[in-house]
């Protein structure tokens, strides 16, 4: 007897509309989305947001936290991007789809242990996410930043901005890497990365060589050092991480 071939369908598409829309000066935008009824996620998940062709997606992190009335996505506007250019251009009560939440970065993760967090541009929403959720403050926060710019109309509890480019501002000069010295290496700690591939290889590299396990290191690339944030991401992906941008 032929066995019959069950051929799994696209996820489900949720409708929602554009609340707000909120720009900031360095090139990241705030979009605030209706939260569909009986949406429920965990900090650290995605959505996938369908581009106007209907067909196309990009995912997004959730930055917004788990009780809020509304859905927020951190991005990055990136010129000729497949879709940040589009999403940076809506106005409120535009429709659009998205698909139910999906992840398995958990930041917020293990409840008990303490944490470090690392995070490059829109790297730090499912931080975000984690904090707005109530969820415990980690040890240390380094948030690494184009330019101080970025920091325009985003409030980061707990976070040290690290600026690659230009004047600092309130934050440091310097790229993330420069300040892991100052970085705690008690073996309690789980420490979580999130953003631009070449941040998480360094970092990682660097608590590995003190002698952190990699159990108790976690990661998501967002986007490569090949590739802007709008783009598909490679297939390629270190032990332990996963490709989500």
């Amino acid at each position: 007897m032929k066995k019959s071939v069950e051929i799994p369908g696209p996820p489900p598409r949720l409708n929602t509309r554009v609340l707000e829309r909120i720009s900031h000066a360095g090139g990241l935008f705030t979009l605030r989305l209706a939260k569909p009824d009986g949406f429920a996620f965990t900090p650290g998940d995605c959505v996938a947001v369908y581009g106007p062709d209907g067909r196309r997606t990009r995912p997004y992190s959730l930055a917004g936290g788990v009780g809020e009335p509304y859905l927020e996505l951190l991005i990055r506007k990136i010129p000729g991007g497949l879709l940040s250019e589009w999403l940076s251009e809506l106005s409120p009560e535009t429709s659009l789809y998205i698909s139910p939440p999906f992840g398995w970065f958990r930041p917020g993760l293990p409840d008990a242990a303490p944490k470090v967090w690392f995070a490059t541009g829109s790297g730090v929403a499912p931080f975000l996410s984690v904090l707005r959720s109530g969820g415990a403050k980690p040890e240390g926060f380094f948030w690494g930043l184009r330019s101080a710019r970025d920091l325009d109309g985003l409030c980061v509890p707990g976070a040290v901005p690290c600026v690659s480019r230009g004047e600092a501002g309130t934050g440091r000069s310097g790229r993330i890497t420069d300040f892991l010295g100052e970085v705690d290496l008690d073996p309690r700690i789980h420490y979580s990365l999130c953003g631009l591939d070449g941040m998480i290889e360094d970092i990682s590299a660097f608590l590995i060589s003190r002698g952190v396990s990699a159990e108790r290191i976690h990661s998501e690339i967002f986007f490569t050092d090949q590739s802007s944030p709008d783009q598909s991401p490679t297939n390629q992906s270190p032990p332990n991480q996963s490709m989500a941008r």
